[in-house]
């Protein structure tokens, strides 16, 4: 059995990420599977209504893969998404496909999904600075949390105490004159500090 993983920085060390790459094609290794860590911009890949496997990476034919596991996480972009889209049509089974990344990259999208499914969620509003704080103040309250749309690892994540540091900030970034998207959300002061992941597969909870 062949495989690929998508991985889109060089294998340095002190990425936070690169320990786990390793550890899959180590995994993959130990039960005899060839498993490859490659990068998804170095692709060249023709659409075209033929069924030959003409695959092109860094100038060299690849072989068909039986599956791509993709871990390009928050970061993943359009072209890394329209590759997997490439290979997906072209009956490769992905962990995880296009769809599924798509949906998990966009917080709000993801919020979005999980209150159509009847999951609890915490209020959550789309917006922008600068922002009324009377409206924050009245549908959230305080303390809020501000996100940024795309983000990984805690990143672009900050808690404003109360309506003088939600202010301040809003006025730091007007003078910045950003121009982003943002998510407010209500504090859920009983899940400080906690980080709750739950593995789901094939419909059951691991």
């Amino acid at each position: 059995m062949r495989g690929w993983i998508f991985f889109h920085r060089d294998l340095d060390p002190a990425l936070p990420e690169v320990p786990e790459i390793l550890r899959f094609q180590q995994a993959a290794a130990d039960r005899g599977l060839d498993l490859l860590i490659l990068k998804p911009h170095n692709f060249d890949i023709v659409a075209a209504p033929v069924d030959e496997w003409a695959v092109h990476y860094e100038g060299h034919s690849l072989e068909r893969p039986d599956y791509i596991l993709c871990r390009t996480g928050a970061e993943t972009d359009y072209f890394t998404l329209a590759v997997l889209r490439h290979f997906e049509r072209r009956g490769i089974r992905l962990v995880n496909g296009p769809e599924t990344i798509d949906l998990v990259a966009d917080k709000l999208h993801t919020m979005q999904r999980l209150a159509r499914a009847g999951l609890p969620i915490p209020a959550t509003m789309l917006g922008k600075f600068p922002i009324d704080a009377d409206i924050i103040e009245d549908e959230l309250g305080f303390p809020v949390i501000v996100k940024t749309l795309r983000g990984t690892r805690g990143t672009g994540v900050l808690k404003c105490e109360d309506r003088n540091q939600f202010e301040d900030l809003a006025g730091l970034l007007a003078s910045a004159e950003a121009k982003a998207d943002f998510l407010f959300q209500h504090y859920v002061r009983s899940s400080h500090g906690r980080d709750v992941r739950v593995l789901v597969i094939g419909g059951r909870v691991v």
